[in-house]
């Protein structure tokens, strides 16, 4: 597995006509399947505060599982890489647009890293073009494939739409080089803090073989098995940290201490507890593997063959880690209910310490 190391953070900034700050966030990084491996800044994602936090936490979401590590192979918590990035937010240098011009073209600057993606963003280009009421640009960047250029004094908007991380359709380094950074610090508030906003709860159970079922507010149960259990605290960070530190920053730190305690003291289910698969009309593909394994000895699925049961106490009988079971739950196209044993030990309490979560402090 390829790992990411991490050894410097920058945030830019400059300034929309209306006052708003877009930030150009840049990170120094080398890759560990790279011969040589040399560490090199580049600018990963641009836009408001709201889109450098999602871009911030999407990363951080990594260092759970590896891929995303200090050098020297040090391990970093999610929480603590969040926060580092908050500071740079907080006192981001300045870039001089004042003045600058940029040149753009679709085919060399578009974000698509496979040629069959390129039709989907071209679509995008058109949109994007069309909500910005500029749709002056299709035609030489979509049909013509010339260069295009734009100037930052007066289509500041514009190139901050285009550019946007995940939003955009240009990729951010294309617009931003690391020497483009001055020397001059702008101090500038971080969003306030909504007392209003309450974060969702954790709810955790063990399952056998070292499984887990997890679940996030109102959301659906999860379940993982063994060997996916760092995913919980990248949905986690995904669904849960990433709104609540829009409306509270800093709260990642306490989310993520409620999440180890909500694991820490998850208790198993009743064994009669089962988990109904609702099956689609068309069964092929990984879905299709998947049930023949699980299914191998017959009886688990229903004679309407719409649904296939399985309790808990008939998850060892899959393998000793119950992979197949844990793999074909992991599947997104499918419809899963759990059926609980006993209705009054039913998850619908919450987990020791979620209880605790609007009295917690987040700053």
């Amino acid at each position: 597995m390829s790992t990411t190391y991490t050894s410097g953070k920058q945030a830019g900034v400059f300034f929309l006509p209306n006052g708003e700050p877009i930030y150009a966030l840049f990170e120094k990084t080398r890759e560990s399947n790279l011969s040589p491996s040399i560490a090199k800044w580049s600018c990963f994602a641009i836009g408001n505060y709201s889109d450098a936090m999602k871009a911030i936490i999407y990363s951080a979401s990594a260092c759970v599982g590896g891929s995303l590590q200090g050098e020297g192979r040090r391990s970093i918590k999610p929480e603590n890489y969040i926060a580092a990035w908050q500071k740079e937010l907080a006192n981001p240098v300045r870039i001089l647009t004042e003045g600058r011009t940029i040149s753009v073209n679709f085919k060399r600057d578009n974000k698509c890293w496979r040629s069959e993606d390129e039709p989907k963003v071209i679509e995008e280009t058109k949109k994007l073009c069309e909500q910005l009421n500029r749709a002056d640009l299709i035609k030489p960047l979509l049909e013509d494939n010339s260069n295009v250029t734009l100037s930052f004094d007066t289509e500041a908007e514009v190139i901050s739409a285009l550019f946007k991380v995940r939003e955009g359709v240009f990729s951010a380094y294309r617009l931003f080089n690391h020497y483009d950074l001055g020397s001059m610090h702008v101090p500038l508030e971080l969003p306030i803090s909504d007392k209003t906003f309450i974060p969702p709860t954790v709810q955790a159970y063990r399952l056998p073989c070292e499984g887990m079922l997890v679940k996030f507010g109102d959301g659906p149960f999860k379940a993982y098995g063994r060997y996916g259990t760092y995913r919980i605290d990248q949905t986690f960070i995904h669904e849960v940290v990433l709104t609540a530190e829009l409306h509270r920053p800093g709260a990642a730190k306490s989310l993520m201490k409620i999440l180890k305690d909500a694991i820490c003291n998850a208790t198993e289910l009743d064994e009669n507890t089962a988990v109904v698969v609702h099956l689609p009309e068309q069964i092929k593909g990984c879905l299709q593997s998947y049930l023949s394994e699980v299914n191998k000895d017959g009886g688990l699925i229903a004679d309407d063959e719409k649904t296939l049961t399985i309790k808990l106490s008939e998850f060892e009988n899959f393998r000793t880690d119950a992979y197949y079971v844990y793999a074909l739950l992991d599947l997104d196209d499918l419809s899963v209910e759990w059926q609980f044993a006993n209705t009054e030990a039913a998850p619908v309490q919450k987990v020791q310490g979620a209880t605790d979560l609007n009295q917690m402090s987040f700053f």
